[in-house]
């Protein structure tokens, strides 16, 4: 079984990042259904296969440039403004993950998940 999340996880990663997205979503229930983890243990497994997907990413694109223009394909200045309350949020997450029972951390993962859905959907409306 553990051989096979381990295929599965390399495949899901791989067409998340093609895709632009890191994947939890996707690699939480993978965890869950496939080496039997509750959520609470799912989640830190998934946040070390996004790490480490990200990990590769950063290494292939460092050196690289922007196809228009001559500065560096990745935005430093956006990753200094953005880390931060990502990690915060990130820091938080865990710390309630671990206080909650698990069906308190799956519906207010429910319910922030459609509270960003509804967000993005009246945004995109607007356009």
């Amino acid at each position: 079984a553990h051989v096979v999340a381990s295929l599965l996880t390399v495949l899901a990663v791989t067409l998340c990042s093609t895709g632009g997205v890191a994947g939890g979503g996707l690699l939480v229930p993978l965890y869950m259904f496939s080496i039997h983890h509750s959520i609470v243990g799912a989640i830190p497994l998934s946040k070390a296969a996004i790490f480490g997907g990200t990990a590769a990413k950063l290494v292939v694109n460092a050196r690289s440039l922007h196809p228009k223009g001559r500065r560096p394909l990745i935005a430093y200045s956006a990753i200094l403004v953005l880390m931060p309350p990502s990690l915060a949020g990130g820091l938080l997450g865990v710390i309630l993950s671990d206080r909650l029972d698990d069906r308190v951390v799956i519906l207010l993962k429910i319910l922030f998940g459609a509270w960003l859905f509804t967000r993005t959907w009246a945004f995109a409306r607007e356009y």
